[in-house]
């Protein structure tokens, strides 16, 4: 991850609910800052890498998905990829997205 990258928030950190955008501010070893807009003003989030996707997969995700609305945390968001791709969003049990080939 880079800083000024865009990202998405995959799970829920410090008031950046899942789908929040921003821009990653700074990099440490495995956590970021992240510039987002919270509450109608803009505020850094502290996160580990994994609470965030780059946002151009992020919207490769939602476009494999054929879903216009953004993954999240309800049982929606373990919904399989459509049936062409073997690819399938599975949550684990920290609640946690990753992509797996069934």
């Amino acid at each position: 991850m880079d800083v000024g990258q865009k990202v998405v928030f995959v799970r829920a950190v410090k008031g950046a609910e899942v789908g929040k955008r921003g821009t990653v501010m700074k990099v440490f070893d495995n956590m970021v800052v992240v510039d987002c807009t919270l509450k109608e003003h803009l505020a850094p989030v502290l996160a580990q890498m994994w609470d965030v996707l780059p946002e151009r997969l992020w919207e490769h995700l939602l476009k494999r998905r054929k879903v216009g609305s953004p993954i999240t945390a309800g049982e929606s968001a373990c919904a399989p990829v459509p049936s062409k791709s073997p690819s399938r969003i599975r949550r684990v049990r920290d609640g946690s997205l990753f992509i797996s080939d069934d």
